[in-house]
């Protein structure tokens, strides 16, 4: 029974490594491009927190404007009442103040409420949309950089050929898109896939986009998709946590 092992690994950051192809491949534009998509991301949820956090702010200022209201409003009141030297309107002014307090309490814990749940909605709908645009763009430009460069496509199949590293003496299969068939094919003749030209076979496979391929070998069937490494490094960004 062969095995099924899924080469979707991308390079995002020094210390996670998802990686599609090695760094000395010489793919000059699609690697750079996803760190870059990664920091832009960051980046652009750094200044989503930093709007979320000008909202907290706005809410402080808001309750302190209230309790400086209230205590104005509050020396007023007793300015009145011992103005007046009557007890009964020193009795309603405590009375109106008691009031004063409880609903001044009520708009500061309200104020506090709203203003967390506008952060939160905020963050989460800006993080989403800011993540779906980035992976989108990042995957656009990786399918048009692998089309305006297809012997890419070489360094995929050896990058994939040494993570799967099957036994040498085995006769493969390599799979591409067929658009990916003629410049394979071109990187064969000119001895870049490291294997052996006549133990190896290539198709066309149409259900493989730019820049995916399959290598079946006896041994067990491995793989690199373009779209399912795109859809972990979508997933990673929509797990991480915002920095403050």
């Amino acid at each position: 029974m062969s095995r099924i092992i899924k080469s979707n690994r991308l390079i995002i950051s020094p210390s996670v490594e998802l990686g599609i192809f090695e760094p000395n491949n010489n793919i000059p534009e699609p690697v750079n491009i996803i760190s870059e998509t990664e920091e832009m991301v960051r980046i652009l949820l750094q200044k989503a927190d930093r709007k979320a956090n000008e909202i907290i702010n706005q809410a402080k200022a808001e309750v302190q404007e209230l309790l400086d209201n209230a205590a104005d409003e509050a020396k007023k009141i007793k300015e009145q009442a011992f103005q007046k030297g009557y007890e009964d309107g020193h009795e309603a002014a405590e009375k109106q103040m008691e009031g004063m307090k409880k609903q001044i309490l009520a708009e500061v814990d309200q104020l506090h409420h709203e203003a967390a749940r506008k952060k939160d909605n905020y963050l989460l709908e800006v993080k989403e949309d800011l993540i779906e645009l980035a992976i989108d763009t990042a995957q656009k430009i990786i399918c048009q950089q692998l089309t305006l460069q297809p012997d890419a496509i070489s360094a995929i199949v050896n990058n994939v050929l040494k993570e799967a590293n099957p036994k040498m003496q085995e006769r493969i299969i390599i799979q591409v898109a067929p658009n990916s068939l003629h410049a394979l094919g071109e990187a064969i003749s000119h001895n870049k896939i490291s294997w052996p030209a006549d133990r190896l076979e290539v198709e066309a496979n149409p259900d493989l986009t730019i820049g995916s391929c399959i290598i079946i070998a006896p041994s067990g069937t491995y793989q690199l998709i373009i779209e399912e490494a795109i859809e972990k490094l979508k997933k990673l960004f929509q797990g991480a946590e915002i920095n403050e």
